[in-house]
């Protein structure tokens, strides 16, 4: 099951997928459905990055922020992978994926 929440808690959209679905091809149902919430902004672990899912949140507007997947087979080299992780050490991205990570805990429980 994937979850798009409020910083609440509060499900705004969801999928359910088999294991053999990847993470980030999931996703890409969710960005569109957003645009009723007038989301401007979405963090997601590193699974969902993915060039695809990047272009689908830049063509609804939203600002996706994922941490880089180290198992992706060549490094990045375009300006999102260079920014993205410089921004994840400031205080405010620390904070936004510390609060991330409560969610995910939540739903995990």
């Amino acid at each position: 099951m994937h979850l798009c929440t409020t910083r609440e808690g509060i499900i705004l959209s969801h999928a359910f997928a088999t294991a053999n679905q990847h993470d980030a091809s999931v996703v890409l149902e969710f960005f569109p459905s957003l645009k009723k919430w007038k989301i401007e902004f979405a963090l997601g672990d590193a699974s969902y990055d993915s060039e695809n899912v990047r272009n689908m949140a830049e063509e609804n507007g939203i600002f996706f922020i994922s941490p880089i997947n180290p198992r992706n087979s060549e490094e990045r080299k375009d300006s999102y992978g260079r920014v993205m992780p410089s921004f994840l050490k400031t205080e405010l991205g620390k904070w936004m994926f510390r609060f991330r990570n409560t969610i995910e805990q939540t739903f995990n429980q």
